[in-house]
């Protein structure tokens, strides 16, 4: 009688099993890669969106202060200009902007006082601010009672502090300001609004959740290069003029209230105060010293010729802010409002 052997399932070998989970490593890689991707494409058009958003709510309540700025000029602001009411104009202009548009607590607190009044001015020759022009804008400027409410009394001043100051001071401009006598809706970016555990400050977030923050008068290369291709740019006198701000001309034109390095201290230091892009080891945070031209004899020269744009940025996928314009490694996949707001562009 013939005898059958017992039929069994063979084993996989060691190399077939190592070769099934290589593939499945594979495939995992690969759908990790593609989930990755699409989760960073949908941060960055969450962003963007949110961006547009803010920064049309941003326009809106801009475009009201700067109506306003020309129908309030004080009349001894004009004195303390030399009698010029345009070149008081554009003093009250960007005084006006501060008041309404604080970047950090300091401003608020102190509003007629250089960006950090815990840090030197970036130049000796700028310790002393024009006390005539001082006086009278911190007399007809009150700081507004809704940003005081949300300070403390004590606060950081380092850069990652005033981060988190812009994001929570532009929510309250937002939100609690108003635009033209009228609440600003925040349909379709609610899901965006965050909290910050320690202070208890509400800010709006990116896709990331990292704070959105407002850079008030920023400029640089790319800002000034647009604002000369939309001719921007206007005759003052033999001056062409790029400020959207001074089309005249008034903080460039050789006279005796400019050559008034006091003057000029007050102008660029307290009521300007531009963003190139770079924090200082000097002024941290949003701020830098003002741009110069020259050093000649014992006064220093600005560069007031330049496009300003208020724009806001998200620290982009590395949540790291850098260079806020995007000038460093660290800032170059910032996100930037006045770009997504460029039809086809965008931020980063």
């Amino acid at each position: 009688m013939r005898r059958t052997r017992p039929t069994g399932r063979r084993a996989f070998t060691l190399v077939e099993l190592l070769i099934v989970i290589s593939l499945i490593a594979v495939l995992a890689a690969l759908s990790a890669g593609t989930l990755f991707r699409v989760r960073e494409s949908q941060n960055s058009s969450i962003t963007e969106k949110t961006l547009d958003k803010l920064h049309s709510m941003l326009d809106t309540r801009w475009k009201v202060v700067l109506q306003d700025a020309v129908k309030t000029v004080p009349e001894p602001l004009v004195t303390s200009c030399g009698g010029d009411r345009k070149r008081a104009l554009v003093v009250w202009t960007h005084a006006k902007l501060k008041n309404e548009f604080p970047q950090t607590f300091s401003e608020v607190r102190h509003p007629m006082s250089p960006p950090n009044p815990l840090v030197s001015p970036p130049n000796p020759m700028l310790a002393t601010p024009g006390s005539d022009v001082t006086t009278t804008l911190g007399a007809a400027l009150a700081p507004r009672a809704v940003f005081k409410a949300a300070v403390p009394s004590t606060y950081l001043v380092d850069a990652e502090s005033q981060i988190l100051q812009s994001a929570a001071l532009l929510y309250i401009t937002l939100t609690q300001t108003g635009g033209g006598g009228n609440a600003m809706t925040l349909e379709g970016i609610q899901q965006q609004i965050a909290t910050d555990p320690t202070s208890g400050l509400s800010y709006f977030k990116d896709g990331w959740g990292k704070p959105i923050v407002m850079v008030r008068h920023a400029t640089n290369a790319e800002i000034n290069a647009a604002a000369k291709a939309s001719q921007v740019r206007k005759a003052a006198g033999t001056v062409s003029v790029l400020s959207i701000f001074d089309p005249e001309g008034m903080m460039i034109a050789e006279d005796a209230w400019r050559q008034n390095p006091a003057n000029l201290s007050t102008f660029d230091t307290i009521v300007r105060q531009l963003n190139t892009g770079l924090p200082s080891t000097s002024s941290p945070g949003l701020y830098n010293p003002p741009v110069a031209n020259a050093l000649v004899g014992a006064t220093v020269t600005f560069a007031r010729d330049r496009n300003l744009l208020p724009t806001l940025v998200s620290a982009g996928p590395n949540n790291d802010f850098g260079d806020l314009l995007g000038g460093d490694d660290d800032g170059a996949d910032n996100i930037l409002s006045f770009r997504t707001r460029r039809e086809g562009s965008r931020g980063n």
